[in-house]
């Protein structure tokens, strides 16, 4: 509150606060941290096992490998990236 008793106007605060609001949104947008990026690639995995999957998603440099080995036909190894 030391700066709405100062002699600062209510016109330069509301200017500020707008500058602030418009960089954070610019900063946000612009960092892949705020977006969510996870990128999916299913490929068939004949024989169907964690340790393949995760094998392949390595390959692939996505760091979460699921396989889905009974829910699917052909079954598949999703990696997520």
């Amino acid at each position: 509150m030391a700066l709405a008793k100062s002699s600062t106007t209510r016109p330069t605060m509301v200017y500020s606060l707008v500058v602030s609001f418009l960089v954070l949104a610019i900063m946000c947008s612009t960092l892949p941290s705020c977006h969510a990026s996870n990128e999916v690639k299913c490929k068939p995995l004949d024989p169907c096992d964690d340790a393949g999957c995760k094998t392949i998603c390595a390959g692939t440099g996505m760091p979460f490998a699921s396989p889905f080995c009974k829910e699917t036909h052909p079954p598949l190894c999703c990696c997520i990236g």
